[in-house]
């Protein structure tokens, strides 16, 4: 792996935006098939894209350090008070 800043920044920036339009678009396909919801590719498909959509953003998170201002923004008051309800 790249130990420049820049570079890992950019590199997770890349992954996790890779990581959204594969969901993206494998949820569309997902949503599109509702009568075969059951159908086991179709599952495995979406939650393996939602599995790399997460792993992405939490190593971007990681490297950005500042998970607690995003859930912030995200409306988590978990962030700041400790609690875990959310405003709406």
């Amino acid at each position: 792996m790249n130990t420049d800043p820049v570079r890992q920044l950019e590199e997770r920036q890349r992954d996790l935006q890779n990581a959204a339009l594969r969901y993206a678009a494998v949820a569309d396909w997902f949503e599109a098939r509702r009568g075969q919801a059951s159908d086991p590719q179709a599952w495995d498909a979406f939650n393996q894209a939602e599995a790399d959509l997460r792993q992405a953003g939490r190593k971007l998170l990681a490297l950005r350090q500042d998970r607690a201002i995003i859930l912030q923004t995200a409306g988590v008051r978990e962030a700041v008070t400790g609690t875990t309800s959310r405003r709406m």
